[in-house]
Formats: structure tokens, sequence, C-alpha cells
């Protein structure tokens, strides 16, 4: 049998078979993770969201807030930017949409502009690094805690209270569900409270508001980012989950049409050898 054709083919089907075996273990253990992530995702999301009404709440019923996180810096061009990717791949466009994102802002600056970059995931690490852009703080490795919020806050504060830094960005993905993500930029520093007078809500502020504001800010800060990094890894494993599922699929499309391809070549290499058998014979018989 002249099986050329028919072994490279089961050996394509083979490796094709390796591989989707891989990406079904990946997708079922980033469906396993992404019950995790969104669950801690939506309970921090309480948190931030009632730290956000209470800093909205102190600044709408001062007359006047002076605060170095809020101070509005037009004039200085500089910035700093915080990238969050993963520190793997196999998550589809995910590392790609946030650089991209982030890419292009950079490109907009005026040529004056000079900027501070801070890494969170290996991909936006080794990104900055090909692009010979210098990153002064890199975090691999991450796992979305409060230490790490606290970490990057006391960064970014730092930064900005220096005077140096007119504006820090954030660029993240954003799950929209659970299958849908979006790479976006958020405004971290100056922080943006309520400007608009209203009913007060029912808070006793001990100390009064103004020191309660000082000691509030940093720490709101710091809650803006945990809930970055818990919106950015579940976005992550979303990503990954979807992408997986479509290699799964690709892989057993792909299986099928090769299983389909080598019975035909194997068809085809057993009547070609009737064929030669029985001409053999024939010749031979005259």
């Amino acid at each position: 049998m002249k099986g050329g054709g028919v072994r490279s083919i089961k050996g394509r089907i083979r490796a094709v078979s390796g591989i989707q075996q891989i990406t079904r273990a990946m997708k079922l253990v980033a469906a396993v993770r992404i019950k995790k992530a969104d669950t801690r995702m939506k309970s921090f999301g309480h948190i931030a969201a009632k730290m956000q009404e209470i800093v909205n709440e102190l600044v709408s019923q001062m007359d006047e807030v002076v605060h170095p996180l809020m101070a509005c810096r037009k004039s200085c061009l500089n910035y700093g930017i915080l990238v969050i990717t993963s520190d793997k791949g196999l998550c589809g466009s995910y590392n790609h949409n946030v650089l991209r994102e982030t890419e292009t802002f950079i490109n907009s600056l005026p040529s004056e502009s000079n900027i501070r970059i801070i890494t969170v995931g290996q991909k936006a690490r080794k990104y900055f690094q090909k692009q010979n852009v210098a990153v002064e703080k890199a975090l691999d490795g991450w796992k979305a805690t409060y230490e790490e919020a606290c970490d990057l806050a006391l960064s970014v504060i730092d930064w900005f209270t220096s005077g140096e830094i007119g504006e820090v960005r954030c660029f993240y993905t954003r799950p929209v569900s659970a299958i849908v993500q979006k790479a976006l930029p958020e405004t971290l520093l100056p922080l943006q409270g309520a400007t608009e007078k209203k009913q007060p809500l029912p808070y006793i502020f001990e100390p009064e508001p103004k020191a309660a504001l000082e000691a509030l800010l940093p720490r709101y800060v710091e809650v803006v980012l945990m809930r970055i990094l818990l919106e950015s890894r579940a976005a992550e494993l979303g990503a990954r989950l979807k992408a997986m599922t479509n290699a799964t699929e690709n892989a057993e499309k792909y299986v099928k049409d090769l299983t389909l391809a080598y019975f035909r070549a194997r068809q085809e290499a057993i009547t070609t050898e009737i064929i030669e058998v029985a001409s053999g014979a024939n010749y031979a018989a005259k």
C-alpha cells in the first residue's frame, strides 16, 4: 500500500487531537476560575461604589476642596501610565487591545511630553522592552490582591503629589459580559469629585469633613485600583475561556475534516493497490 499520504494525515490528526486536549483542559480551568474571579469582582464592586458615594458626599458638602490628589494641572504635560495585561498568552486579543489603546494614547501626546510607566503583567513589560521604552516599575505574576493595589497606589500617589506628573491614566480591560471584554483608559489622578450641591445624605462625619477627606482619599485610590485589578482578572479569564472554546471547536472541526481526508486517501490507496494486483495477474496470465 502506498501509505505515505495516509501516514501523513494520521500524524496531523494525532497532532491536532493533542492540541485539542490542551485547549479543552485550559477551557475547563478558565471556566472554574472565572466564577471565583467574577464573585470577587462583584463583591468588591459594592465596596468601591459605597466609598465613591461617601467621597462624593464629602466633596459636595464642602465650600472649597483643596487636596493634593484633586489638584488639576492642565499646564503640566507629563503623564503617568499604568498598563495592566496578563502574564500568559492564549487569551485572544486581550493583551493586544490594551497595548493598542496605550500606544494610541502615547502617540497622541505632544512631543514635549514625558511619560512614566508602570506595567502589571509580563506581556506589557515585554512589549515596552521591545519598543525600547523605559518602565519605571513592573509587577509580574500578579494575583489581584489588596496588597498589590496598595503598592500601586503608593507609586502613583508619589508621582502625582511630587508635582512632576499632571495626570495618571490606567489602561486595562473591563468585562462587559462573560464573553465580551473592552479595553479602555481610566483617569486615576487627579480624582474627580462631585461638584454639585445636593441634599445631604444621613452621614455623620467624625472628624469633620475636611479631615475625613484627607484620610479617605488615599484609601479611595487603593480601592479604585483594587477594583481595576479584579475587573482585569475577570476579563482575562473571560477572554481565555472564549479563546480556548473557539480553539477547541476549531480543532474538533479540523479533526473531522482530516479524518474524512484520511478515509478518502486510504480508499484511494487500496483501490490503486487492487488495480495494480489485477493488472499484474492479467499480465502473468498472458
